[in-house]
């Protein structure tokens, strides 16, 4: 009986995961993540360019899967910047934020640095990308008012910035 139990073990244990350990959503399917709102601010002082950026999203999104890319307009996009949490609600709903230097007019963009001066902040596109906890799909969203169009840079939609 103790062996049955032991070369059994591994396969209920396994089977249990896969039945109870994802975030299901209505239908079976993976309960999806909801971007709810974003930020992203620029300050150019005597300490030099700062990027300040947050993010809440509502679903399993994954802690230290969350990107935030800062887009150029001729469409060069940057490596990302990974987005730590910072704080969950009663409601399971993740904050996440992140501050990156940036770069002054005029100068080459330092190695971790958003390669943009404040000057240039209505010029650039920014996503917010979050890591599905049990799928690994990453979707993004555009930092914009939903005007109707479709947002850029393969986001899946937009969120209020």
């Amino acid at each position: 009986m103790r062996r049955f139990f032991s070369q059994a073990l591994p396969s209920i244990l396994f089977s249990c995961f896969v039945l109870w350990g994802c975030p299901q959503g209505d239908g079976g399917e993976p309960e999806p993540i909801e971007a709810l709102d974003a930020s992203a601010t620029c300050s150019d002082d005597a300490s030099g360019v700062t990027w300040s950026f947050s993010f809440r999203v509502d679903g399993p999104a994954a802690e230290g899967g969350t990107k935030v890319y800062v887009d150029g307009e001729d469409g060069e996009s940057s490596t990302g910047f990974v987005m730590p949490v910072i704080g969950e609600d009663g409601q399971g709903r993740l904050e996440f934020s992140t501050t990156v230097a940036g770069t002054i007019e005029g100068e080459a963009p330092g190695l971790d640095a958003v390669p943009y001066s404040c000057d240039d902040q209505s010029e650039v596109q920014i996503r917010f990308c979050a890591t599905h906890s049990s799928t690994l799909d990453e979707p993004c969203w555009a930092c914009g008012a939903d005007d109707g169009s479709s947002p850029p840079g393969g986001a899946v939609d937009w969120v209020g910035c």
